[in-house]
């Protein structure tokens, strides 16, 4: 029935399954093939399909034992990993290195003059909305406690507009959003109302914002030194008068010296 050939294959394969199993230390299989060997042996006389028919029996139960891990690869192949399907974080937003100096040079003034031109120039640019204290970002690492105090007791400036960017930074009112946000935590009674703050909003992202104001403060100053005329009479004016107040006061102070020497009792 089996060439020589074909018994030293199976002999071959079975003696690699069993040395495979050892190398892999899986021993219960070695044990299951010596057992299945030793019971099948009382009934099947053909040593060589005894063999085969363990094996091949084995190798099934194997498979079927590890259908599982089939499952999961063909599923992987239609599904993206868990990572992929994770909602992106948001990132953090921040100011560029760049423009952060601009912010220690900006006034209440400034940011005035820099809105009431905006509107005047580009009005769809500013809008005046409502927005939730905890959406915005602060540009100021510290606050004036005493300014929060004296805003604290005056209610009309405490109700104007706070400014922002459409990015939700604030550009001016920090210590307004400061007081409005705790008067919001400490307060007791849940209005969802007392978490929004009126905003004048500037149409443009703080980077953007920043680049802008810059501009307009040079070109502002510059314009408004190119008004200023020097009139070299009250110059020479100026000096003269100068040169009198410094008279003056060496007379007093010359003055004041001989009193000094009087040495009265």
């Amino acid at each position: 029935m089996y060439t020589e050939l074909n018994k030293n294959l199976i002999f071959i394969l079975v003696l690699f399954y069993l040395l495979f199993n050892v190398y892999i230390k899986k021993y219960y299989n070695i044990v299951i093939f010596v057992l299945m060997f030793s019971v099948l042996n009382n009934f099947i006389t053909d040593k060589i399909s005894l063999l085969i028919g363990i094996y091949c029996i084995i190798i099934s139960i194997s498979i079927v034992k590890h259908f599982h891990l089939l499952e999961n690869f063909e599923s992987n192949t239609d599904t993206p990993p868990k990572e992929q399907l994770a909602p992106p974080q948001k990132k953090k937003k921040t100011i560029k290195s760049i423009y952060k100096n601009v912010i220690d040079e900006l006034s209440d003034n400034l940011i005035a003059k820099y809105v009431d031109k905006t509107k005047q120039d580009k009005p769809t640019d500013i809008s005046t909305r409502k927005v939730d204290m905890s959406d915005l970002i602060p540009t100021k690492s510290e606050l004036s406690s005493s300014k929060i105090k004296g805003i604290s007791l005056d209610k009309e400036e405490l109700n104007k507009p706070i400014v922002i960017t459409n990015d939700n930074f604030i550009i001016d009112g920090h210590h307004r959003w400061y007081i409005h946000k705790s008067k919001s935590k400490a307060s007791s009674v849940e209005d969802n109302d007392k978490n929004f703050i009126s905003c004048t909003i500037i149409n443009c992202s703080i980077d953007k914002f920043l680049k802008k104001i810059s501009h307009f403060k040079r070109d502002y100053n510059s314009k408004t030194l190119g008004k200023f005329q020097i009139d070299k009479n009250k110059i020479n004016e100026t000096q003269k008068a100068l040169s009198i107040i410094k008279k003056n006061i060496s007379i007093i102070e010359n003055y004041n010296n001989e009193l000094n020497k009087l040495n009265i009792i």
